[in-house]
């Protein structure tokens, strides 16, 4: 249970979670306890789908394949097969977020852009809730 603590916070009084929140001028500070305190920010509006994002990318890890056109990614792989597009938006210009076409629950995954020297995209890592930094290679 969540409750006001000294200095302004709020967290948790006794168990084995460590979390303090605290307002902070334009966003949100979360002490994780051991010293790290981080600050959170409130996104500004959301930025177009970074130019140079179309094309069809695949993880060696997954054996998943995203198709992106516009707005839209066609998915499929060992466990997906068909189904309804999802639908992909910016965030930043090396960011995107994606959202599935599930009917009931809605997941979203943050894939951030990675480039080549020369700045075109060459891949996506996506991170989930569980999933951290899955590649996707762009193929040409």
């Amino acid at each position: 249970m969540l409750a006001r603590l000294p200095g302004g916070w709020i967290g948790v009084e006794h168990g084995t979670v460590e979390f303090k929140l605290k307002a902070a001028k334009g966003g949100l500070r979360v002490d994780l306890g051991a010293g790290r305190v981080l600050t959170f920010k409130k996104p500004g509006k959301r930025k177009a789908i970074p130019a140079g994002l179309a094309g069809s990318y695949v993880s060696a890890d997954s054996g998943a394949a995203w198709t992106i056109k516009g707005d839209k990614i066609e998915v499929s792989g060992p466990l997906v097969t068909g189904g309804p597009a999802w639908t992909i938006k910016g965030i930043d210009s090396d960011t995107v977020e994606t959202l599935s076409a599930a009917s009931w629950l809605q997941a979203t995954q943050l894939a951030h852009l990675l480039r080549d020297k020369g700045g075109k995209i060459a891949a996506l890592e996506v991170s989930t809730g569980r999933i951290k930094k899955m590649r996707f290679d762009k193929k040409e």
